[in-house]
C-alpha cells in the first residue's frame, strides 16, 4: 500500500506541473482574448478546485 500511495503522489506531481503550463496557456489566452474582445475564462473557477484538491494531499 505505501508504494502505491508514493506512485500516486509522483504522478500527481507531474499533473501539477501540466497544471501550471495549462494555467499560463489560459492566462495568455485571456490577455489575447482581452484585447481581441473575446470571452475569457474565469482562472479562479477554472483551476481553483484542482489546486485545492492537490494541497490536501500535500503535493
Amino acid at each position: 500500500m505505501g508504494k502505491q500511495i508514493k506512485t500516486l503522489k509522483q504522478w500527481i506531481a507531474k499533473s501539477k506541473k501540466l497544471l501550471l503550463a495549462l494555467l499560463l496557456l489560459v492566462v495568455v489566452y485571456n490577455l489575447i482574448a482581452t484585447v481581441a474582445g473575446w470571452p475569457v475564462i474565469d482562472i479562479g473557477s477554472a483551476f481553483g478546485g484542482v489546486f485545492a484538491v492537490l494541497s490536501a494531499l500535500g503535493v
